[in-house]
């Protein structure tokens, strides 16, 4: 499956990612805050992989989207 992870930059983003991708789904995390999270590096299965700015596009294909949002966000 095609998978997003909006808001990768959280500890549950990196973990749910890691789970999706040892079950041999194809995942994109996006940053849902740029200014605070794009360009971060963070370790991901032995190699680091870059935080990029959300773009609408990018959501085109997908078969599902997770939204991790911090308790302030969400209420």
């Amino acid at each position: 499956m095609k998978i997003c992870i909006l808001g990768g930059g959280s500890c549950f983003a990196v973990n749910l990612a890691s789970h999706l991708v040892a079950r041999g789904d194809s995942v994109l995390s996006i940053s849902r805050s740029p200014i605070r999270s794009a360009g971060r590096r963070l370790p991901f299965r032995g190699d680091t992989l870059l935080v990029e700015e959300a773009a609408e596009a990018g959501l085109q294909g997908m078969d599902i989207v997770f939204v991790s949002a911090s308790s302030e966000a969400s209420s």
